[in-house]
This record gives structure tokens, C-alpha cells and sequence, in this order.
């Protein structure tokens, strides 16, 4: 460890020689040229900790450009928050660089963020583990409507009702210990999960992430559904 103070040329605000302080382990304390040149023609050294520092902070400096894009730190008298938020950021940040080193990818910076948020939600551990969370956040972001399911005549093993998987989810079953099925589905997921538009199965999948717990809280009662 060496404590280095070196004055460098005098600064343009006030006019005072600049004086630059710092305690490193690399490089060493004897000035080296710089390859510049001052006005008078003279070559510029300094020591070589301060060229080895300034050669590596351009990296610092691109990582706070590019997190500064993805404000995430508050205000907060809890110090601890925003060291843990920038350390938490700086990771991803590297996760997302040396995924597209090593695999090319098209993702940018938010949307490998994003999907990080989900896989990490989703994992929750008060989350009930009895449902597959197949379905990301982003349908408590989407304007759906209800529609029915139509028939298709001449294939097998269709049906034009669909397990609603709200009820599912909460442990709901019919009188006769099945599942409820419901011919309301919604149109605009992928896989077009039935859900029960007479009830409040569809607002729930749609504005709770957890739709696994009723708004009332009960879970567990049987019903009769729509068959």
C-alpha cells in the first residue's frame, strides 16, 4: 500500500496547482510521460498509479453512464438501501454484458432487467407453490376482455369450455370434487386461460399478481362453475 500526493497543473477555476491524492496498491510512485504535451512544448509525466487510474476508470465511468439511464436509488436516510441497490445494479449490468459477449443476443439492458424482476417475483416464497406461474406480470399490465370460446367441430378431445384457472389456483373445485371449467376465456394471453366472468376470476388474474388468493381471502370453497 502507497500513499501518493502528486500537484498536477493549476486548476482553470481558482488558479491553484491541483493537488491529487490517492492510496493504491498498483503501480508505482515514479513519473512516466504521458505522450502529451504542454503548451510550452514541454512532455507532461506523471506517476504511473495515476496513468494506471485513469486508464481503467473509463470503464467506471460507462458502467455509471449506462445505470444512470435505470435510476432506481430514492432518497432515503437508510444508507445501507442504495449501497445494496448499486451493488444489486452493477451485477445485472454485468450479467447483461457478458450474456451478449458469450451469446449474441438482441435483448437491451431494460428488457434483460425486466425479465430479471420477473423470474425474480415469481419465485417468491409467498407465492403458492401448487401453481405454476406460467403467465409473466405483464397481463396485470394489459387491457383483455372476456369472450366465450367457440366451438370447433371434428377435433378430438376439444372442448369448448376450459378449466378456469383462477378457481384453480385458489383450490376451488366443483360439488363433485372436479375442477370448475368456464366457457369465458381470455383471448389476448397465449395460452388463453379460461376464467370466469361471472365472477371475480377474471378482474383477480388481471389486477392481483397473486391470483392464487381470493380478494375476500377464502380459499378452498366448492362451486359449481359453469358447466
Amino acid at each position: 500500500m502507497q500513499a501518493v500526493k502528486f500537484r498536477a497543473k493549476k486548476n482553470k477555476s481558482n488558479g491553484k496547482p491541483k493537488e491529487v491524492c490517492m492510496l493504491t496498491t498498483e503501480g508505482s510512485a515514479a513519473r512516466i510521460p504521458t505522450g502529451k504535451n504542454d503548451k510550452d512544448g514541454n512532455p507532461i509525466a506523471k506517476p504511473a498509479c495515476i496513468i494506471a487510474y485513469n486508464h481503467k476508470i473509463i470503464g467506471v465511468d460507462m458502467v455509471d453512464q449506462q445505470l444512470h439511464s435505470v435510476i432506481v436509488v430514492r432518497k432515503t436516510y437508510k444508507w445501507y438501501k442504495k449501497v445494496a441497490l448499486r451493488l444489486f445494479m452493477t451485477c445485472v449490468l454485468c450479467a447483461h454484458k457478458l450474456h451478449r459477449k458469450f451469446m449474441p443476443s438482441t435483448k437491451d439492458f431494460l428488457t434483460d432487467l425486466k425479465d430479471l424482476l420477473v423470474i425474480l417475483v415469481s419465485s417468491s416464497p409467498k407465492l403458492n407453490k401448487d401453481v405454476i406461474w406460467t403467465d409473466t406480470v405483464q397481463r396485470l399490465t394489459e387491457r383483455h376482455f372476456p369472450q366465450k370460446r367457440e366451438t370447433k367441430a371434428g377435433i378430438t378431445g376439444y372442448r369448448k369450455d376450459k378449466m378456469c384457472r383462477a378457481c384453480w389456483a385458489r383450490g376451488l373445485r366443483s360439488r363433485a370434487g372436479r375442477e370448475i371449467r368456464t366457457v369465458w376465456i381470455c383471448p389476448d394471453r397465449p395460452s388463453q386461460p379460461g376464467l370466469r366472468a361471472d365472477q371475480d376470476c377474471f378482474k383477480a388474474y388481471h389486477t392481483i399478481f397473486d391470483y392464487s388468493v381470493s380478494p375476500d381471502g377464502e380459499n378452498g370453497d366448492s362451486s359449481d362453475g359453469d358447466e
